[in-house]
């Protein structure tokens, strides 16, 4: 690399994620070989969205789509102008830089094989003359909060139907299925719980499964040559599956809170107008012959549930009187130190323990891995730990450790 050893950049927080209006900080670290000029050390902030693929035909015929948006591209010069002239010395060059990041609305971090929203710092390094430019690229995430503590997110989601499957009308199966998720929007590490029931009113024998699935949809916003918009669906993605009991012929099969974790998967994403994900929980009837769904539309969000302690009734001697407490972020432990726990939860004078402080967010890589395949992802500019960047999202892994209100 002639005058530089090494060229990386290191970011000051050590999980690399970020939301709207918040600061990225952080350094570009140039080993430099021996005392040398260095003409210009510049950072850039991009953050984007891109999108492509083509639609089948023959290799003539085929229709190629494809759009770009950027959502932020921000510029610092850390060494040039009055001090190109003075020498930095050998060893390690450390140069700060300070970004923040815009308050608007900003779409979370997301990668495929078709598209991406990135974000990332790209640091250019120029030695002089006769050496050639030196780029090095640190990614991290941005995460667009959804909450889902939202009265909209908290009522059961629910749907009931009798369909008829079979692959001819002479193997047709008749049934009726009922199909609940206790709410509507979920944070990855916490439990789905779903309830179901399926009357079999015919003679064969009916599998039941339960899935979630996303459902990424593309669009290129708009031909610019005739205005069109044309979107294309990717395949549905299963995120996970989970096997009930066979109904057998001429009998009605119940199942009541049944509980599967939701794992480390990407937030829904509607802010982009090029990326759009969407997810489904969908109770899956099979025969012999073909099968029926009953899906349910689930968000997944960023903030995990919280429990509020309000309007609790304390007895008293005489008269019954109604607390409120001020709401409480993130949920309380179950504390048993010599108190009963509904004393402890429910009256304010029994030996309460200080004000709950909600512990930090987590943050876990996606479980659908590297999931890239485009030309800008180029590993020789990435730093070292970049080159399989995977995005990283929030994980309620504490949420087994906290009492859980019944849903309202």
């Amino acid at each position: 690399m002639g005058k530089i050893r090494s060229f990386t950049i290191v970011l000051d927080n050590s999980h690399p994620v970020y939301r709207s209006g918040e600061y990225v900080k952080g350094r570009v670290v140039t080993n430099l070989k021996e005392p040398c000029h260095l003409e210009l050390v510049q950072v850039v902030l991009i953050g984007k969205a891109k999108v492509w693929w083509q639609e089948s035909g023959s290799v003539r015929t085929a229709r190629h789509f494809g759009n770009e948006i950027t959502y932020v591209n921000l510029r610092q010069v850390l060494w040039g102008g009055q001090f190109a002239s003075q020498k930095l010395p050998g060893g390690d060059a450390v140069m700060r830089f300070t970004f923040q990041l815009p308050q608007s609305q900003l779409p979370t971090s997301f990668e495929s094989k078709f598209g991406f929203i990135r974000y990332y710092i790209e640091a250019t390094v120029d030695p002089g003359r006769h050496w050639l430019n030196k780029i090095c690229r640190k990614v991290f995430t941005v995460i667009d909060d959804i909450d889902v503590n939202a009265p909209c997110y908290l009522s059961p989601s629910m749907t009931t139907k009798g369909l008829q499957i079979g692959c001819c009308w002479v193997c047709k199966s008749e049934f009726t299925a009922s199909f609940e998720i206790n709410r509507r929007a979920y944070c990855p590490g916490e439990f789905v719980r779903f309830s179901a029931e399926i009357n079999n009113r015919s003679p064969d024998l009916m599998e039941i499964v339960v899935r979630l699935y996303q459902q990424t949809t593309l669009s290129d916003t708009g031909n610019q040559t005739n205005g069109t918009r044309t979107e294309h669906k990717l395949g549905p993605k299963t995120v996970w599956k989970h096997k009930l009991n066979s109904v057998l012929a001429f009998t009605t099969e119940h199942w009541d809170d049944i509980r599967v974790r939701m794992p480390m998967v990407p937030p829904t994403m509607s802010a982009c107008p090029l990326i759009r994900v969407e997810y489904f929980i969908e109770l899956v009837v099979k025969d012999e012959c073909s099968s029926a769904t009953l899906p349910l539309p689930v968000v997944i969000g960023t903030i995990p549930r919280s429990c509020y302690l309000s309007s609790l009734q304390t007895p008293s001697s005489s008269t019954t009187t109604t607390t409120t407490r001020p709401s409480l972020r993130g949920r309380r432990p179950v504390r048993t130190r010599g108190v009963s726990e509904a004393t402890r939860l429910f009256d304010p004078g029994a030996d309460s323990p200080p004000p709950y402080e909600a512990p930090p967010p987590s943050y876990e890589q996606c479980v659908f891995g590297l999931n890239v395949s485009d030309n800008e992802m180029d590993e020789s500019i990435m730093n070292e730990d970049d080159a399989t960047y995977i995005p990283m999202y929030t994980y309620s892994e504490h949420s087994n450790l906290y009492v859980e209100l019944p849903d309202t």
